[in-house]
């Protein structure tokens, strides 16, 4: 588009400074102490900010932590328990999926020592 002879980008002038996202939401801890994560994973969709410091999923709000804490990347500012939050790809295996495989592996190593 050209106004006064100038340029203007249409496209960055609709630009939001939040980012909706399809995302995977693991909790990390309860209460403090460390759960495991691949019992429970959320999807939905969450909003973040322009610069991902902050995400907004199901009512509650997350901060970054910068340098994570083990394999925890945002904390609830709500209850300070750490979450690992990722974004949902529409290729590569589904987070869901990977438990029945660890079920799987589980059965099949305490069959094979129990024989």
């Amino acid at each position: 588009m050209l106004l006064n002879g100038s340029i203007i980008h249409v496209g960055l002038l609709n630009m939001s400074s939040k980012r909706i996202v399809n995302v995977s939401v693991a909790q990390l801890t309860v209460q403090g102490a460390t759960c495991y994560p691949w019992a429970e994973i959320t999807k939905g969709e969450a909003t973040f900010s322009a610069s991902y410091g902050t995400c907004y999923f199901q009512g509650k709000t997350f901060t970054k932590i910068k340098g994570g804490v083990g394999a925890g990347n945002y904390v609830c500012a709500e209850n300070g328990e750490i979450y690992r939050i990722w974004q949902d790809k529409k290729s590569g295996i589904n987070a869901l999926k990977i438990v029945p495989l660890i079920q799987l592996i589980t059965l099949l190593t305490s069959m094979w020592f129990n024989r």
